[in-house]
């Protein structure tokens, strides 16, 4: 997808899909209690879309990354995952927080609204690299 479609349109569509996938599951606790087959299906089915986007997100950065910034890439990537494990580190207490401020809901629709606004600046930012030779 990445040679096919441009680094920058699977970056996109990783946090599109991410997004659609969490605004979803905030309204998961919506259903009721008789429907628990139908519950256990669409929480598997955002959860397959939302690790679609996250792997989506996770292969277009560090291609991204080793295509734009190739002799730097080993410090620009180490830095990416430090950030992802300060991420890590800091999402479940941001989380109990926004649970706590507003429900179930919140953390969930706080998130994905972060990952769909992530996009503008994407597309404001990166290059389209879906016509560029990668010799």
């Amino acid at each position: 997808m990445l040679t096919n479609i441009g680094r920058k349109n699977v970056l996109v569509m990783g946090c599109l899909f991410e997004s659609i996938a969490m605004f979803v599951l905030g309204f998961m606790d919506k259903m009721s209690d008789d429907r628990a087959a139908l519950y256990g299906t669409l929480c598997f089915f955002c959860r397959f879309i939302e690790g679609f986007g996250n792997g989506c997100l996770n292969s277009a950065t560090f291609s991204i990354i080793q295509f734009n910034y190739g002799d730097n890439a080993g410090n620009l990537i180490g830095l990416t995952q430090t950030f992802t494990g300060l991420g890590m580190l800091a999402g479940p207490i941001l989380g109990s927080v926004l649970f706590e401020a507003g429900g179930f809901e919140l953390p969930f629709f706080v998130c994905g609204a972060l990952l769909f606004t992530l996009t503008i600046p994407i597309c404001i930012i990166l290059p389209n690299d879906k016509n560029k030779r990668t010799d």
